[in-house]
């Protein structure tokens, strides 16, 4: 046995191979004692004879566990390893292990001495993510990813006799959230969860559209009218940009844990919803692997972003080669305050407007001269937003219109524009038709005499599953159960890619963790929640499938 444990300062790298020494009677190497002069401070020994002394000690002891930060020397002994360790915690946990650390009599002469040189280290330390030497995340994840040997990663502590390991689910969302898969980029997500739905026994198919990558991964029959359905559990790996870095109290892509709470980008929006379905999936076939129907996973890298090669191609697809999903559940945060509050069992669509009105350009001081289309788009403006479109219904609110965007003028405060544009959008219900709202619309512009041009983008049709809906009763059965609570059943919010998944005839329902911090600078997620996560989503596996 012989195991190489390395990470950043203060990531426990000596506890644990401490812990693994005295368990499996390794020899033990702290780098830091070969690095290092002894009894001078922050003097290096030369680079030789540092090479030499871990050489010796390689070719001296037949178990061992060396551990250090020096990603130099990691990577000359990452060859004689059998198992290699990464600790990254995350910055937060180094800094306050540093702060309690005890006196290193090894590295300094007296604990006053190491107290007064705890500043600099923990501004070293604190850099750990953005510096680009050898001691450096940067360095030590191309060494992690580059060995093709036994080895793990440990987010959090590493696992002990009193510090058991992290769960799946919390391990497998770090290690998505590690992935800076801004949209439309996976960054390797999807290859990821491949591998471990494989190995599950799932069949994996790579649906690639343009630059977007779709994974479809199943298990079970494939689908026959009325013997054989199928369940698909929905999400995308893709997330929207961090904006700035600085303004995160960690890195947005690097998972911490603080306060009960895992932070980072798409913690909540929806890589922990993503890897509470594989969890769930994983655990649902080993205990029932000739389950009724089939069920499958269903991921895109395409949903922040502009959702055309995303699962809308999919679905295109899929009606295609005539492949039914007959129930859906969406890994959306979905939940108010808590885990099961709320969950979404339709969506209002959406109709955008890009409108052009023309007019005449021309000098204020001769208005007579010009044609104001400001002037003229006005009134057609107000009746647009007075407009009672429709009454909604008992599952939706009535449909609405809101004006994002208005632009007109040269900056010139002088010159009478020649044209507007604006902006405007439906979210509409069942109560009202896309082509309807779109002939209204332009009736009322026709109305005021404008010359206009106006393109419209459908992102999606409204839908929704009937309360009498088998996978509706289902989920709220569930967070009645699971979690306590009668969900209100809601259709309100904004998107998601369920809309495309209902133009199959699916019933589809969306069940995930808190949306408070979604697409926000600290984005996190619960860690109780998502712990309890793959519960639901496997109870809804039981009952339909099981």
């Amino acid at each position: 046995m012989k195991v190489l444990v390395f990470g950043n300062s203060g990531s426990g790298k000596s506890t644990y191979a401490r812990a693994l020494a005295d368990r499996h009677g390794l020899v033990h190497l702290d780098l830091d004692t070969i690095v290092w002069q002894p009894g001078q401070l922050a003097v290096q020994r030369p680079a030789d004879k540092i090479a030499a002394s871990l050489q010796a000690f390689i070719a001296a002891n037949p178990r061992w566990v060396v551990e250090g930060c020096y990603g130099e020397l990691v990577e000359m002994a990452v060859g004689q390893c059998s198992e290699l360790v990464f600790l990254n915690p995350g910055v937060e946990t180094c800094l306050a292990n540093n702060a309690r650390r005890p006196w290193e009599p090894h590295k300094y002469a007296s604990p006053e001495q190491q107290a007064t040189l705890l500043d600099n280290l923990q501004r070293w330390v604190a850099d750990y993510y953005r510096r680009d030497d050898a001691w450096s995340f940067r360095r030590h994840r191309q060494i992690f990813d580059a060995y093709a040997g036994e080895k793990a990663e440990y987010l959090a502590a590493p696992p002990t006799e009193t510090n058991p390991a992290m769960s799946d689910v919390l391990e497998l969302t770090c290690n998505l959230i590690r992935r800076r898969s801004v949209t439309p980029d996976d960054a390797g997500c999807l290859p990821l969860i491949a591998e471990r739905l494989s190995r599950a026994g799932f069949q994996i198919e790579h649906l690639r559209h343009g630059e977007v990558d779709n994974l479809w991964a199943t298990h079970g029959q494939r689908d026959a009218p009325g013997n054989h359905p199928t369940l698909a559990l929905l999400g995308h790996t893709d997330v929207v940009p961090s904006g700035p870095e600085a303004s995160w109290q960690s890195p947005p892509f690097e998972p911490t844990f603080r306060d009960g709470r895992l932070y980072g980008r798409g913690a909540a929006d929806m890589k922990g919803a993503v890897a509470a379905m594989v969890v769930a999936l994983e655990r649902f076939v080993a205990t029932h692997p000739d389950h009724r129907g089939r069920v499958g996973l269903l991921l895109t890298s395409d949903e922040e972003g502009v959702a055309i090669d995303g699962v809308r191609k999919v679905v295109e697809q899929f009606r295609g080669r005539g492949e039914q999903i007959d129930w859906c559940v969406v890994g959306e945060p979905s939940a108010k305050a808590r885990l099961g509050d709320l969950i979404r069992v339709g969506r209002r669509g959406s109709l955008s407007a890009t409108l052009t009105v023309r007019g005449v350009q021309g000098h204020v001081a001769y208005p007579d001269q010009a044609l104001n289309p400001i002037h003229a788009f006005a009134p057609a403006l107000a009746e647009l937003t007075a407009e009672h479109w429709d009454d909604g219904n008992a599952d939706f609110p009535p449909t609405s219109l809101q004006v994002s965007n208005l632009h007109a003028g040269t900056g010139a405060n002088n010159v009478i524009p020649g044209e507007l544009q604006a902006l405007f959008n439906f979210r509409f219900s069942t109560a009202s038709r896309a082509g309807d709202l779109r002939a209204r619309a332009e009736a009322i512009l026709r109305r005021h005499g404008l010359d206009f041009q106006v393109d419209w983008q459908l992102s999606g049709e409204p839908f929704l599953t009937p309360p009498g809906g088998l996978l509706r009763q289902t989920v709220v059965a569930v967070c009645r159960e699971l979690c306590g609570i009668e969900p209100e059943q809601s259709t309100g919010g904004g998107t998601s890619d369920g809309r495309f998944v209902a133009l199959l005839g699916t019933e589809v329902v969306e069940l995930g963790p808190v949306n408070a911090t979604i697409h926000k600078v600290d984005e996190c997620v619960a860690v109780q929640d998502l712990e309890a996560l793959p519960a639901l989503y496997g109870a809804v596996c039981e009952r339909l499938l099981g």
